[in-house]
């Protein structure tokens, strides 16, 4: 973060580096690049590397098994990236101002949202080190208190969210015009900030019960089928309610994704979720066991 900020500094405002906004975009780049630096230094250097055997085609036996994983995974997390997206461009036809200030809520929601999505990646492991260790009554508590922190930061953020509408278009604009659709945007923004923060946190206790596919099917119809289409109908359709349409119809999506959420974490029966990693790891134990066997006789 503090280099992040001070190339920040020296390409956007430096009287001597700095180039405008396209400094910005430079300066991202040279961070993602410092992490990977740095990760790669870390995995070389650290006694971590030791658990690693080198390559072997054992490695790829259980790759159907990464991908059932995988493969939701991902398209949990970009069904909620992309929709954002989505308002911009949805945004975009309804004039520069708009646009401009929709950037500046949008912009918001991913500066917030590191709150929860921090919580939800460490209740992910928590809950799955849990249920590895099969420790049923830990890993339902810890589920449990998890989307109850999650309900907290989420109504902190909506009243943080509230209580700065009226003067948060001021940190990005002086344009009159952006200030006052920012200022009428944030209640609409707070709601959806309330909702995605439960979201985030119960798409951790998904991931950490190993049902990734639910989060998919869940999040695909909701966002794309009922949240996106709603939008663009009380935006451009008859309500014709401008920018705040395209969030109420978000707002409703997100609600519908916790809610179901919600109910597949209380239907959840731990004992079976227990016995279900305890057959993925044998399976895992039997096909690699040629390969626990060398990286033991190696030590």
């Amino acid at each position: 973060m503090p280099i992040h900020l001070a190339n920040n500094y020296l390409l956007v405002w430096s009287p001597l580096l700095g180039f405008g906004f396209m400094g910005a975009a430079v300066a991202n780049v040279l961070t993602n690049w410092l992490i990977l630096a740095g990760l790669l230094t870390y995995a070389c250097n650290s006694k971590a590397s030791a658990a690693w055997g080198g390559w072997t085609v054992r490695a790829l036996t259980t790759m159907p098994q990464y991908f059932q994983l995988a493969l939701p995974s991902m398209i949990m997390v970009c069904c909620e990236w992309w929709i954002l997206d989505l308002l911009a461009l949805a945004a975009s036809y309804l004039g520069n101002t708009t646009l401009a200030a929709q950037s500046i809520v949008i912009n918001t929601c991913s500066l917030t949202y590191q709150l929860p999505d921090g919580l939800s990646v460490a209740l992910c492991n928590h809950v799955g080190n849990l249920i590895g260790q099969a420790r049923e009554r830990r890993a339902k508590l810890s589920a449990y208190l998890g989307l109850a922190l999650g309900t907290a930061v989420g109504v902190l953020t909506l009243v943080a969210a509230i209580a700065v509408g009226s003067w948060w278009g001021r940190v990005y604009s002086d344009d009159e015009r952006i200030i006052k659709c920012v200022a009428m945007i944030m209640p609409a923004c707070a709601l959806f900030q309330m909702v995605d923060a439960i979201n985030s946190v119960g798409s951790g206790v998904l991931r950490s019960l190993g049902r990734q596919n639910l989060g998919a099917l869940i999040n695909f119809p909701a966002y794309y089928l009922l949240g996106f289409p709603l939008g663009l109908y009380l935006t451009y359709g008859a309500p014709d309610i401008g920018v705040l349409g395209l969030w109420y119809g978000i707002c409703a999506s997100v609600s519908v994704a916790v809610a179901m959420q919600l109910a597949i974490c209380l239907r959840t029966d731990w004992d079976v979720e227990i016995s279900r990693c305890m057959v993925r790891v044998s399976k895992d134990h039997t096909s690699h066991t040629g390969t626990y066997e060398s990286l033991a006789d190696q030590d």
